[in-house]
Protein backbone atom coordinates (compact mmCIF):
# COMPACT_ATOMS: atom_id res chain seq x y z
CA UNK A 1 0.00 0.00 0.00
CA UNK A 2 2.54 2.51 0.83
CA UNK A 3 4.59 1.47 -2.16
CA UNK A 4 1.85 2.51 -4.36
CA UNK A 5 1.59 5.92 -2.29
CA UNK A 6 5.42 6.70 -2.95
CA UNK A 7 5.25 4.86 -6.76
CA UNK A 8 2.03 7.26 -7.24
CA UNK A 9 3.98 10.90 -5.88
CA UNK A 10 7.03 9.97 -7.97
CA UNK A 11 5.03 9.66 -10.62
CA UNK A 12 2.83 13.08 -10.38
CA UNK A 13 6.08 14.44 -9.52
CA UNK A 14 7.91 13.65 -12.59
CA UNK A 15 5.13 14.42 -14.86
CA UNK A 16 4.77 17.92 -13.11
CA UNK A 17 8.59 18.16 -13.85
CA UNK A 18 8.34 17.15 -17.77
CA UNK A 19 5.35 19.60 -18.10
CA UNK A 20 7.71 22.33 -16.76
CA UNK A 21 10.64 22.10 -18.34
CA UNK A 22 9.52 21.99 -21.97
CA UNK A 23 10.26 24.85 -24.35
CA UNK A 24 8.68 28.27 -23.07
CA UNK A 25 7.36 29.05 -26.13
CA UNK A 26 6.62 26.15 -28.40
CA UNK A 27 5.89 27.15 -32.01
CA UNK A 28 7.13 30.17 -31.99
CA UNK A 29 10.29 30.94 -34.34
CA UNK A 30 13.58 32.14 -32.41
CA UNK A 31 16.13 34.33 -34.76
CA UNK A 32 19.99 34.11 -34.40
CA UNK A 33 21.88 37.30 -34.34
CA UNK A 34 25.36 36.14 -34.27
CA UNK A 35 26.85 39.34 -33.88
CA UNK A 36 24.98 42.14 -32.33
CA UNK A 37 27.36 44.94 -33.93
CA UNK A 38 25.61 44.13 -37.10
CA UNK A 39 22.07 44.61 -36.53
CA UNK A 40 20.67 48.19 -37.64
CA UNK A 41 18.12 49.98 -35.72
CA UNK A 42 16.53 52.90 -35.50
CA UNK A 43 15.01 54.97 -32.18
CA UNK A 44 11.68 56.44 -33.04
CA UNK A 45 10.18 59.76 -30.60
CA UNK A 46 7.49 56.75 -29.17
CA UNK A 47 9.76 54.55 -27.30
CA UNK A 48 10.43 52.08 -29.86
CA UNK A 49 13.66 51.05 -31.04
CA UNK A 50 12.70 49.19 -34.80
CA UNK A 51 15.13 46.29 -35.44
CA UNK A 52 15.82 46.98 -39.37
CA UNK A 53 17.86 44.22 -40.84
CA UNK A 54 16.14 41.17 -39.24
CA UNK A 55 16.03 39.55 -42.58
CA UNK A 56 19.78 39.56 -43.08
CA UNK A 57 20.09 37.22 -39.81
CA UNK A 58 16.99 35.08 -40.94
CA UNK A 59 15.40 35.03 -44.78
CA UNK A 60 12.20 34.04 -43.39
CA UNK A 61 11.80 37.34 -41.67
CA UNK A 62 10.07 40.48 -43.23
CA UNK A 63 12.29 42.75 -44.91
CA UNK A 64 13.66 46.14 -43.53
CA UNK A 65 12.31 48.67 -41.63
CA UNK A 66 9.28 49.05 -39.34
CA UNK A 67 8.22 45.43 -39.01
CA UNK A 68 10.29 44.57 -35.52
CA UNK A 69 10.46 46.83 -32.25
CA UNK A 70 11.34 46.67 -28.89
CA UNK A 71 9.16 49.27 -26.42
CA UNK A 72 11.64 51.29 -24.50
CA UNK A 73 8.34 52.33 -22.69
CA UNK A 74 8.62 48.77 -20.35
CA UNK A 75 11.21 48.15 -18.10
CA UNK A 76 11.57 44.88 -19.92
CA UNK A 77 11.86 47.10 -23.22
CA UNK A 78 14.42 49.00 -21.36
CA UNK A 79 16.43 46.00 -20.46
CA UNK A 80 16.08 44.22 -24.04
CA UNK A 81 17.84 47.41 -25.62
CA UNK A 82 20.39 47.71 -22.98
CA UNK A 83 21.40 43.91 -23.20
CA UNK A 84 21.59 44.71 -27.72
CA UNK A 85 23.50 47.43 -26.53
CA UNK A 86 26.23 45.84 -24.46
CA UNK A 87 26.39 42.47 -26.74
CA UNK A 88 26.78 44.82 -29.50
CA UNK A 89 29.71 46.62 -28.23
CA UNK A 90 31.48 42.93 -27.04
CA UNK A 91 30.71 41.74 -30.64
CA UNK A 92 28.66 39.06 -28.98
CA UNK A 93 25.59 37.11 -30.18
CA UNK A 94 21.90 36.53 -29.16
CA UNK A 95 18.61 34.80 -30.02
CA UNK A 96 15.06 36.55 -29.59
CA UNK A 97 12.06 35.09 -30.93
CA UNK A 98 9.11 35.90 -33.26
CA UNK A 99 5.55 34.34 -32.85
CA UNK A 100 5.12 34.37 -36.56
CA UNK A 101 7.11 35.81 -39.55
CA UNK A 102 3.67 37.37 -41.20
CA UNK A 103 3.23 39.71 -38.74
CA UNK A 104 4.78 42.88 -37.70
CA UNK A 105 5.49 42.66 -34.00
CA UNK A 106 7.05 43.66 -30.48
CA UNK A 107 10.12 41.77 -29.85
CA UNK A 108 9.88 40.24 -25.98
CA UNK A 109 11.56 37.40 -25.68
CA UNK A 110 15.34 37.87 -26.03
CA UNK A 111 18.72 36.37 -24.45
CA UNK A 112 21.89 34.47 -25.05
CA UNK A 113 20.50 31.39 -24.75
Amino acid sequence: MIRRIIGRHILSAIIASAAMTGPANAGNIYVNVSDASQLSFQLTSDGRVYLRNINAFDSNALPCCYNYWIDTTTQEGKNTYALILSYSAMGRGFRFDIGDYTTPQQITWVGPW
